[in-house]
């Protein structure tokens, strides 16, 4: 893997109205969405951001929610939200 290339935020439209995300890349685009809680239909909403003519090669998607300065939590397209997305300083919880 190369660098990673954080991109400017901005925001696509979805059936319930504006996300804004980041676009960042190891090799494979994503489009990181900060929240404060998950949303209830956040696969949808994956689903709709991947659509977008923005993204021509299709993007991996992922909510991500801040939980305190040392931890996040995070769910990712095509994934279902368990405790082990779940990051603490930098290491993922449930890895053993």
């Amino acid at each position: 893997m190369g660098s990673p290339k954080v991109e400017s935020p901005f925001a696509v439209q979805t059936f319930t109205g504006a996300i804004t995300g980041t676009p960042v890349s190891m090799g494979n685009p994503h489009f990181v969405v900060f929240v404060h809680a998950f949303p209830d239909d956040w696969q949808s909403l994956a689903a709709q951001i991947q659509k977008q003519p923005c993204f021509p090669e299709g993007v991996n998607v992922e909510f991500v929610q801040v939980m305190s300065a040392n931890a996040i939590e995070r769910v990712r397209t095509g994934a279902m939200r368990t405790f082990a997305d779940c990051f603490f300083l930098g290491k993922q919880r449930g890895d053993g």
